[in-house]
């Protein structure tokens, strides 16, 4: 069998598996509370049905807070402005303009970390 042809199979195999396999989440699956403890601090994400969002980060008596707009873009979330707690305990938590998370909805998870390091957990 040729080499290219076993190559394209694969891909095409793959393709096929992300396409009929990969969870299929509908914007009414994500509002909800989410709930984290990481950095030191807590952090409570309110996503609403309108497309809105709230976010809270409190930690050493001091609280941070955003709000703004999310959607979903593909098989992660945007979040804009978001509250940026990479490195909080180092650095004061700043608002960045658009914020794209992981999520995992069967296990009730959005992942905040580039290498989802800290995530919420919907309540």
């Amino acid at each position: 069998m040729n080499r290219n042809a076993l190559i394209i199979g694969a891909i095409c195999i793959g393709v096929v598996s992300v396409v009929f396999c990969w969870p299929k989440y509908t914007p009414d699956q994500v509002p909800g509370t989410y709930r984290g403890a990481h950095f030191g601090g807590s952090e409570v994400i309110e996503i609403r049905r309108d497309g809105t969002f709230s976010q809270t980060f409190v930690m050493a008596s001091k609280v941070y807070s955003s709000s703004g707009k999310w959607e979903i873009r593909g098989s992660n979330i945007s979040f804009s402005p978001f509250l940026y707690l990479a490195h909080a305990a180092k650095f004061q938590p700043h608002e960045t303009g658009i914020f794209c998370t992981a999520w995992d909805l069967e296990r009730g998870k959005i992942y905040m970390g580039e290498d989802n390091d800290y995530w919420v957990t919907k309540q």
